[in-house]
């Protein structure tokens, strides 16, 4: 932060005040702090303080020059920059609760280079029954073409879990390239599905080097349902998420539990991807490892204090992993890549608000991340989300970016609504929905998704139920959509 007075905190107020709100928050600081009721040397600097920042906050070309200097300064004390933009640019007074979305940037700066961080990844294999033959020999050749990438300074475990798990490379063991292919060479197919004995043994391997690095990662690859042992997984993953362990799940074929992974993941700031051909893997996992390895902020959180009468509905992330994120105080964000951003799309309720509020506080809180070479050290990033209300109910276009993400997320939420009607016997409604998504999507040039569900469709007139695969497909389609690169072709 500046290492002189912040004119704006001083006055309480946000860097987008009116020259309204300016003079109101000098005249309330003024009677509070004016000498004749003041009698101590600090409190008379202080009055000095306020007076400066109201002469330099309520003149245009002053207020023009400071901002930029403000805004150097925090270029400088902080790694990433941040942009935080609005559906909307004023409120409407309303009897009935009203949306806000708002628009999150989080970049690496120009000039951040900390440098390479090493990676401490455990891959989790999932080895039941039903991963025998092609299956598991191509996920054991991605696992052995992973365990080549790695550099001297990253740590690997590999764990191989059915009913039971074991321990096929253990974290910072001295094995040689020959060794640990020979050993993953070794696993044989066997048993049910339990993913928490895996992850339960993979988190103890991360634990072994976690605080060397601020990148701990569990990858998981499965092909079947877990169960019993859910909750116990949950509980787990948020223990992990404390300690900035994230979750990456991969889904093999269609028998695995979509809702289930994709909530694991999302509790660490993680995702889930769904694999239809196992032949995807090795370049998935070659992928994850490159953007594991190519990034400027780990463990990245926001903490959210949202104020009385505002609910935070939902969160997305819209890259570089489009998710649904969990909604609560503080919610894991993952990490901040070199060459990208992040962005982050929150959906607020506000309940109606009284009459004699002119700028509205809907949340603030942190952005708390790690970045090199400070790997120990939490920076901290403040954010302040504040609308004004407007004079006339009427609602003005959101911005661009904004608009595309919000008509994808559509997409993806009229899916989901279309499988919930399926689920409460209204097979018609769910075919028809499911028809509607389909023509969006041969508008947006989506043709082979269009076609999936328009397939999809079908199968639910004839036989009241869903297709496993097809529903998978569906989802994770419409989810990759919210990638910006998809959502700039939206008109």
């Amino acid at each position: 932060m500046p290492n002189w007075p912040n004119y704006y905190e001083l006055l309480d107020l946000p860097t987008d005040a009116t020259d309204e709100e300016i003079r109101y928050a000098y005249r309330e600081k003024a009677r509070q702090f004016h000498p004749d009721t003041r009698q101590s040397e600090m409190e008379t600097g202080l009055f000095r303080q306020i007076q400066e920042a109201y002469e330099i906050l309520s003149d245009s070309p002053k207020r023009k020059q400071y901002n930029k200097k403000l805004e150097n300064e925090i270029e400088v004390s902080h790694p990433i920059s941040m942009r935080i933009s609005y559906s909307r640019s004023k409120l409407s007074r309303l009897d009935e609760p009203q949306l806000i979305y708002s628009l999150l940037e989080l970049a690496p700066k120009k000039n951040a280079d900390g440098g390479r961080l090493p990676v401490n990844i455990c891959l989790l294999i999932d080895r039941s029954t039903s991963m025998k033959g092609e299956r598991m020999d191509i996920v054991k050749t991605a696992a052995i073409e992973l365990s080549r990438r790695l550099q001297r300074e990253d740590t690997l475990s590999i764990i191989a879990f059915s009913d039971r798990a074991e321990v096929i490379v253990s974290a910072g063991k001295s094995n040689d390239p020959a060794t640990i292919v020979n050993q993953i060479r070794m696993i044989n197919a066997d048993g049910g599905t339990e993913i928490f004995r895996g992850l339960n043994q993979g988190y103890r391997e991360i634990r072994k080097h976690y605080k060397k690095s601020p990148i701990n990662h569990i990858i998981i690859l499965t092909d079947g349902r877990t169960y019993g042992d859910e909750e116990a997984c949950i509980d787990l993953a948020r223990q992990m998420a404390t300690e900035g362990v994230r979750i990456t799940s991969l889904g093999i074929g269609s028998e695995w539990n979509d809702d289930f992974t994709d909530k694991l993941a999302a509790v660490t700031g993680g995702s889930s991807y769904y694999i239809s051909d196992v032949r995807d893997i090795n370049n998935f996992l070659q992928n994850k490892y490159l953007s594991l390895a190519e990034i400027c902020a780990e463990q990245v959180v926001l903490n959210l204090n949202t104020s009385e009468g505002v609910e935070l509905k939902s969160v997305y992330r819209l890259q570089p992993e489009p998710t649904e994120l969990i909604t609560k105080s503080e919610i894991p964000i993952g990490s901040i890549p070199d060459l990208s951003q992040v962005d982050i799309i929150l959906e607020f309720v506000l309940s109606p608000i009284p009459d004699n509020i002119n700028r509205y506080q809907i949340a603030t809180g942190e952005l708390h991340l790690v970045t090199p070479p400070d790997i120990n050290l939490i920076k901290k990033l403040p954010i302040r989300l504040t609308r004004l209300f407007g004079s006339s109910p009427k609602m003005d276009k959101p911005p661009r970016k904004i608009f595309q993400a919000l008509s994808l997320i559509s997409l993806y939420r009229m899916q989901n609504h279309a499988y919930k009607e399926l689920a409460d016997g209204k097979v018609h409604e769910a075919s028809v929905r499911l028809q509607r998504i389909a023509t969006h999507m041969l508008s947006l040039g989506e043709d082979a998704l269009a076609e999936e569900i328009l397939k999809e469709s079908k199968i639910i007139d004839q036989t009241n139920r869903s297709s496993v695969e097809g529903k998978k497909q569906i989802k994770f389609g419409t989810r990759s959509l919210l990638l910006p690169s998809q959502a700039g072709e939206v008109q």
